[in-house]
C-alpha cells in the first residue's frame, strides 16, 4: 500500500472539476445525480482507452482527454473530477489484490433511496438503448457495488472496466473484490481517500 499512500496526495491535486466543467456541461443534460453519474461513468469508459503504460502517478483529467487513454489511475482521476463538477460526493480508493497488483477506482455518493435508484438505473440501462437484446434477468445477475452510508448510496467506479454504474465484475474477475449473498469486500485493505 506504500505506492497508494505516496500517490493519494498528488491524485487530490490532480482532480479538477473547473477544468473539466466545460466538457461536462456538453455530456450532461439533467439534474439528476444519479444519471449524470451513469452518464459520466459510459463517457470515460467509452472514450478513454486503458493504457498501463504510464506510471501509476496521474496527470491530470485534461491531459487523459487529450490523449483518449490512461491507466486506472488517470481514468479515475478524469472520472472524479468530472463526478465533482457536478456536485456529487467522491472518493478515491487504492485497492491491492492477493497477487498484490494495485488498482485504482472512484467511489461516488448518490442521494437516492436504493430501491428506487437500483429500478432508476435498470430501467436506464435497459430502456435507453444501453444493454440491447438483453432481459431483466441479465442486469439482475449483474454485480452492482452499491452501500448506504451517511444518507447516500455510494457506488465503487471502476472505468477500466465498465461503463455500467458500480458494476463489480471486473474487479471480482481480476480478485480485488469478494461478493456474496450479503454484499461485498474487498479482498486486500486498501486505501480510501476524500477528493
Amino acid at each position: 500500500m506504500t505506492d497508494f499512500v505516496e500517490i493519494s496526495q498528488e491524485c487530490r491535486e490532480n482532480i479538477q472539476p473547473q477544468k473539466v466543467q466545460p466538457l461536462v456541461d456538453e455530456i450532461i443534460e439533467t439534474d439528476k445525480k444519479w444519471l449524470s453519474a451513469a452518464l459520466l461513468q459510459e463517457f470515460v469508459y467509452d472514450i478513454i482507452e486503458f493504457d498501463n503504460s504510464y506510471s501509476n502517478l496521474g496527470r491530470g483529467p485534461v491531459e487523459t482527454f487529450k490523449d483518449k487513454k490512461g491507466n486506472c489511475t488517470d481514468q479515475c482521476v478524469l472520472l472524479a473530477s468530472m463526478f465533482k463538477a457536478v456536485n456529487l460526493n467522491t472518493e478515491l480508493w487504492a485497492v491491492q489484490n492477493q497477487n498484490g497488483d494495485n488498482h485504482m477506482v472512484v467511489n461516488v455518493a448518490i442521494p437516492e433511496i436504493n430501491g428506487i435508484l437500483y429500478d432508476k438505473l435498470k430501467n436506464h440501462y435497459q430502456n435507453d438503448g444501453l444493454v440491447d437484446g438483453v432481459g431483466e434477468e441479465y442486469f439482475e445477475s449483474l454485480d452492482i457495488g452499491f452501500y448506504e452510508e451517511d444518507g447516500y448510496n455510494w457506488f465503487i467506479c471502476d472505468p477500466t472496466s465498465s461503463w455500467i454504474l458500480g458494476y463489480l465484475g471486473g474487479l471480482v474477475k481480476d480478485g480485488y473484490i469478494r461478493v456474496s449473498d450479503t454484499g461485498f469486500e474487498f479482498k486486500e485493505e486498501g486505501l480510501r481517500f476524500n477528493v
